[in-house]
């Protein structure tokens, strides 16, 4: 498996290109693709070539913003001032192992798929992904991934309470709102203890990240030693 990096820049919210960024997630995607090669021609959007995964995080009265890439990233190439300190960047997730606990973060779009037979839906909907906006369906959704993942809950919590996503519309997106012309993605951040089940398929996860609209900043799944793992 490839390498796996992962940044943190404690963003200065006196720039006026980071506030604008934060704003707008879409402008903040591709601020955070700034800190990679630019490949001009090449078919692969460059956030799947370079395994880009990023969520901005509230910590401690700052903005982190957390970035993870299978390559090395070059920070210089953003705005002077865009960032308070020298950005923090290391290899990470090298001695992973079945029935290690972790305490993790995951900022996710829980969503489902209308299935095409559905009758309980209108028409309009079969067949598109809608989002999950129950507790109980949240967990269960997590708990599905974990499953298929290589790892189980052992605790977690929700806060829904947290701004929804929102970012310039791009033609046919899932979330579109027509009158308005923008995306507006549900936003869940799931918080708790994991246990891994199977070290391989684990590790695909934190590199594959969960979940939809990971373009936007949702899906990197942080993880950290447990007590009894420090």
């Amino acid at each position: 498996m490839s390498n796996l990096y992962l940044s943190r820049l404690i963003v200065n919210m006196r720039s006026r290109e980071a506030q604008r960024d934060l704003g707008n997630v879409h402008n903040l995607h591709r601020r955070v693709l700034l800190g990679f090669p630019d490949e001009p021609g090449r078919a692969e959007p460059a956030r799947d070539r370079y395994g880009v995964l990023f969520r901005a995080d509230q910590q401690r009265g700052h903005i982190a913003l957390l970035v993870q890439s299978h390559v090395l990233p070059d920070w210089t190439r953003l705005p002077e001032s865009y960032v308070l300190s020298e950005p923090l960047v290391k290899r990470i997730y090298d001695r992973l192992r079945a029935g290690m606990t972790l305490r993790f973060r995951l900022r996710a779009n829980p969503t489902k798929r209308i299935r095409a037979g559905n009758t309980l839906q209108d028409e309009t909907w079969r067949g598109k992904r809608i989002g999950l906006r129950k507790e109980d369906d949240q967990l269960t959704w997590l708990r599905g991934k974990g499953e298929k993942g290589g790892f189980e809950l052992l605790a977690v919590r929700t806060a829904t309470q947290v701004a929804d996503v929102r970012a310039q519309a791009m033609p046919a997106a899932q979330g579109m709102r027509k009158e308005t012309g923008k995306l507006s993605f549900e936003s869940v951040v799931f918080e708790g203890r994991l246990r891994i089940t199977d070290a391989v398929r684990f590790r695909q996860t934190l590199e594959d990240g969960i979940g939809s609209a990971k373009g936007y900043g949702f899906g990197l799944l942080s993880i950290a030693p447990a007590e009894s793992e420090e």
